[in-house]
């Protein structure tokens, strides 16, 4: 259970209240050597109330979640077992909302939501001495419920001098049902001790969305070659297909209708080498081709509004294609048992193709780093981490260098082609961990952000006319959270 909610009222500012909570049970028994089960449950609930401008805006969210599942799992022989899997899910997620900012704008969101999943899922594997293979297949019955209605009116001259007054209303009730199956194939072959080849081979398929999109192939191919004691070589290939989930349907922003499954062509090639002395190296290079994309919708400017659909800067993103490459490099230290660290760089880019032009995305991150330390001994644990990565883009607003008369000047640059400054987060934990008659009983206190930096995430522009008649453009830019700490107890228990 989280403790935000009581410490976000020591906050000077009123944020609003989040609650958190959220159990886990498994019991499992054994019937002989060869035959095993399991029954499994999570349960959680949300409750979070968020205010912002003072009141001016509010976002109500209840959701509850249960996820079941049963496990029976049998060896057939050393070389061979199954696993066979029945799961229920529940989600319910309840969101109201309201703007009342007079001469501004007002307006009100309604979102009701709930989906239910019924699968059963087999796995098999079956082992030789050079072969390993992977075998299955799962059904799952899906059916939802969409409620949601939203009405939003701006005034004349807001967001900017000369703006029209504008009204959007909104409201759809859909029930989607029906199936998702999926069966896979896969094989390890270790040609000899420098050589291993994996291939595989998965298939999809879903009525719930009405799409009519035709069933998804999606083969894998990986090499690995053993350089050294020390050093692994692998390259990897493999096509992946996304279908947009029965919970993802866009209807806050007009959305009736789920859209053909998603596709991108991976191409991976990493290293890893171990120097000794408890220091290991893996160094990545990856290629992502997307040449099915869904469309999308972001806000040009502020990407952490609490009723996003409401904003007037809402747009949506239809790529022709998208691509994302990159270099990843961690280096792992361990040199005695109770001190380690980490050092993690990367270098990426991700874009999406529109209207013929190569624009980034709104994530993109040209660098980042990760530098760590831990100590653990005894009942005691602390970790200090320090997390970069420059700025990510974001689209700037100005105003035309010859302005009409009686309206704001406004002119919208081209998409994501500025950045925000660097982010960077100091992050602390301590953890002390005490064994009770009946198991372990962790306490723990940490903090996030904790030198409270300033880290730019999105920008407010607003306009103004001074005494001359000239018009200014205001620009105020607000950051991702300062410091937040949070303390919290664990408590697990029961028998291997």
């Amino acid at each position: 259970r989280t403790n935000l909610g009581e410490l976000s009222q020591l906050s000077e500012n009123d944020f609003g209240r989040p609650e958190y909570s959220d159990g886990f049970a498994r019991l499992g028994y054994t019937f002989s050597e060869t035959t095993r089960a399991s029954f499994n449950a999570l349960l959680s609930h949300d409750r979070v109330t968020a205010l912002l401008d003072s009141g001016a805006q509010r976002a109500d969210d209840q959701s509850s979640n249960s996820y079941l599942w049963a496990t029976l799992e049998h060896d057939w022989s050393e070389a061979a077992n199954s696993r066979l899997i029945a799961s229920y899910t529940t989600v319910s997620d309840d969101r109201h909302g309201r703007i009342d900012d007079p001469g501004r704008r007002s307006g009100q969101v309604l979102d009701r939501r709930t989906f239910h999943v019924v699968g059963l899922r087999a796995d098999n594997e079956w082992r030789s001495d050079a072969v390993t293979n992977r075998f299955g297949a799962e059904v799952r019955r899906l059916w939802a419920g969409y409620r949601y209605a939203a009405a939003v009116r701006f005034e004349p001259d807001f967001p900017f001098a000369g703006s029209p007054a504008l009204q959007r209303r909104r409201a759809v009730s859909l029930h989607p049902d029906g199936y998702e199956l999926s069966a896979y194939w896969d094989s390890r072959f270790e040609l000899n001790r420098l050589w291993t080849l994996q291939a595989g081979l998965r298939v999809d398929t879903q009525t719930y969305d009405g799409s009519d999109d035709a069933e998804q192939w999606s083969p894998r191919l990986s090499v690995l070659y053993n350089a050294g004691a020390r050093t692994r070589l692998r390259a990897s290939w493999g096509r992946f297909h996304q279908s947009q989930g029965i919970n993802e349907l866009q209807v806050e922003d007009g959305i009736d209708r789920f859209y053909p499954a998603q596709q991108a062509d991976h191409s991976i090639f990493s290293l890893e080498h171990g120097f000794g002395a408890g220091l290991d190296l893996r160094l990545e290079l990856y290629h992502k081709r997307y040449r099915k994309v869904s469309p999308r919708f972001e806000n040009l400017f502020d990407p952490l509004s609490l009723l996003p659909e409401m904003e007037f800067d809402r747009v949506m993103l239809a790529p022709a294609s998208a691509r994302a490459d990159g270099i990843e490099l961690l280096l792992n230290w361990q040199p005695l048992d109770s001190w380690s660290g980490w050092f993690g760089y990367s270098w990426s880019r991700a874009q999406d193709r529109i209207d013929g032009r190569n624009v980034y995305r709104s994530w993109d991150q040209r660098h980042a780093m990760s530098v760590g330390i831990a100590w653990t001994r005894g009942p005691w644990a602390v970790t200090l981490a320090d997390v970069y990565h420059t700025g990510w883009p974001t689209t700037q607003l100005s105003l035309a260098a010859a302005p009409g008369p009686g309206a704001a000047p406004v002119v919208i640059g081209p998409r994501n082609a500025l950045r925000y400054a660097d982010f960077n987060s100091l992050d602390f934990r301590i953890t002390r961990t005490f064994t009770l008659s009946r198991g372990q009983l962790d306490v723990f206190l940490e903090a996030s952000n904790l030198l409270s930096r300033a880290n730019p995430c999105c920008t407010e522009y607003s306009t103004v006319e001074n005494a001359a008649g000239e018009w200014l453009l205001d620009r105020k830019i607000d950051n991702w959270l300062p410091l937040v700490p949070a303390m919290g107890v664990l408590w697990r228990y029961g028998k291997d």
